[in-house]
């Protein structure tokens, strides 16, 4: 790797990781304070739109983010032709939306839905008017800008909602919060960024991106669908209290997972991409220093959040509604636990161009889990979270298989990476519960469980002189070698 991507990797890696501590740690101040205020069904009428969300976001994208980072020179034409194509769909999907909305809520049997929604969808066109900017600032691994407003978004969305929560306006209060971080973050991202759209559309630049875009765009749809299925499947036949346990155990569980992948995978992607592609050497040894540092922080994390999740919510929700959500949150922390790494994998298969190969995975996946969860379901909610879980983990470890073939990454190699991570993890759990468990104080003994586990975790790293540990203080010294 050259000295100047080192310096970007570096400098992007760093910022990006503060931005999602920073934005996690938001969230959850924020997010526990709120669901103090709120009730489950308050977040499950939300939960149940969340399927048409997502599918919007990924028809706003249709996998054109990807590919403009993907090319190595884009021109001022490529961006403002992704531009107005943007706008112009999200002004589409809105429409559609907005007249489908009583059917929508006719569907859930919530007439509140028709005036939710209509608002709420409006996010579409808000966000896609800054698609590209924040496209061109991931391109450029400019971390430190897309920080600021991130911190700047998430401060004003979330005083926001928890002043209108507080203030009793319930599913309006998520609502608004909604709209007002697309709004700041929009806002912030034409203020920070000197890219402005040009009077210039190019239909056949569209299609030459669409070619690898479109297998991305239909590789998210069929992702999104899979994971909000629980959420429309659980509004429609149980109730909004049920969808709000498990959107809200969804959002916590990924809460470890997303501050270990997001910044790496963000650093990653474009890093991998300015590599050569026949220089396998110099990718397998990117891959496998990603993947390392990936598994050395995500399974305590992941693992851990599973471990203290009834102390969590007891302690810091109090709320008797909320009481049964710990069991939600510990199956989906086990089923979040591969996500950083298959986001990796899927990472290397895009930077050669194996879209294909992805769209195939995902549908599979989308299929088995439907199935699953249409064959589970009438045994109950968490029956059937366990049969995803397991789907969930072995699809992620077929991904990684597939990646790992393409640049000649053995089996061996990868346990050798992989597995001292996880079996450090589980050892530092198991001892962790037996020390603590005659602790009946609840504040000591969730802070024990965090300290212990972590103390017991690095102290076996520093007896097995692990090397992950000077390569991880590597990476902050701007010291990465061997890439």
């Amino acid at each position: 790797m050259s000295d100047d991507l080192k310096g970007k990797a570096l400098k992007g890696l760093k910022w990006s990781s503060l931005d999602r501590v920073v934005q996690q740690t938001i969230q959850t101040v924020l997010g526990i304070l709120m669901l103090n205020l709120l009730l489950p069904e308050t977040y499950g009428v939300i939960a149940m739109l969340a399927i048409f969300n997502v599918i919007a976001a990924v028809l706003l994208d249709s996998g054109f983010s990807q590919a403009l980072i993907r090319i190595k020179h884009p021109t001022p034409a490529h961006y403002s032709s992704i531009f107005y194509l943007n706008i112009s769909i999200s002004i589409l999907v809105y429409v559609i939306l907005f007249f489908s909305a009583p059917l929508i809520a006719s569907f859930y049997d919530i007439p509140e839905l028709t005036n939710i929604s209509r608002v709420l969808f409006l996010t579409f066109i808000i966000n896609a008017s800054g698609s590209i900017q924040n496209t061109i600032l991931v391109k450029e691994v400019q971390f430190k800008y897309l920080a600021k407003i991130n911190f700047i978004s998430l401060c004003i969305s979330g005083l926001t909602g928890l002043y209108l929560a507080y203030l009793g306006y319930s599913v309006w209060a998520l609502v608004f919060q909604s709209i007002s971080l697309s709004l700041s973050k929009v806002m912030l991202l034409w203020l920070y960024s000197d890219w402005r759209p040009k009077k210039i559309f190019s239909l056949t630049l569209i299609k030459e991106m669409f070619s690898f875009g479109s297998k991305i765009l239909l590789q998210g749809i069929v992702s999104q669908i899979t994971g909000s299925l629980y959420s429309l499947i659980i509004g429609k036949y149980y109730d909004a209290t049920q969808a709000g346990y498990y959107s809200q155990a969804q959002r916590y569980s990924m809460t470890p997972a997303e501050i270990v992948q997001a910044p790496i995978s963000s650093v990653a992607y474009p890093i991998l991409n300015q590599l050569e592609k026949n220089d396998i050497e110099r990718q397998r040894r990117a891959f496998r220093k990603f993947l390392k540092i990936m598994a050395f922080i995500a399974f305590p994390s992941i693992l851990g959040m599973a471990f203290i999740a009834d102390e969590f919510f007891t302690l810091l929700v109090p709320k008797k509604e909320w009481i049964f959500i710990t069991p939600y949150l510990k199956i989906l922390c086990l089923n979040s636990l591969l996500y950083p790494i298959n986001t990796l994998s899927i990472q290397m298969l895009m930077t050669h161009g194996k879209s294909q190969k992805i769209l195939n995975i995902e549908i599979l996946r989308c299929i088995s889990c439907l199935l699953m969860i249409l064959l589970t379901i009438n045994h109950g909610i968490i029956f059937s979270l366990w049969g995803t879980c397991i789907i969930n983990l072995s699809f992620a470890l077929w991904n990684t298989a597939v990646a790992s073939k393409i640049i000649q990454y053995k089996l061996k190699d990868f346990c050798l990476d992989v597995i001292p991570f996880l079996a450090l993890t589980i050892f530092s759990l198991f001892c962790t519960y037996y020390i603590t468990l005659g602790i009946d104080h609840l504040w000591l003994k969730f802070a024990l469980k965090i300290l212990v586990c972590m103390a017991i975790y690095f102290f076996m790293l520093k007896i097995l002189k692990a090397k992950i540990i000077e390569e991880a203080e590597e990476l902050f010294r701007n010291k990465i070698k061997h890439i």
